[in-house]
């Protein structure tokens, strides 16, 4: 039992947390909502309040499809 408990603690160990970490999509994103805001817009869809991303110089909605050219 003292056998299994080590191991646990050392796969434990091991294990790395990328709870707190944010993905390079959720990086993309956070700089879009900062350039739309920098450029005056709001960064939130008008349809469904998801967060808005840049893409080929158009706004657009992740969630709901909503666009804006």
């Amino acid at each position: 039992m003292a056998e299994a408990t080590s191991r646990l603690r050392t796969n434990t160990a091991q294990t790395e947390d990328t709870t707190s970490q944010p993905t390079i999509e959720e990086d993309t994103h956070k700089e879009d909502a900062e350039a739309i805001v920098e450029d005056g817009g709001n960064p939130e869809c008008p349809d469904c309040g998801g967060m808005l991303v840049l893409q080929e110089g158009c706004k657009k909605c992740p969630e709901c499809g909503w666009s804006k050219c």
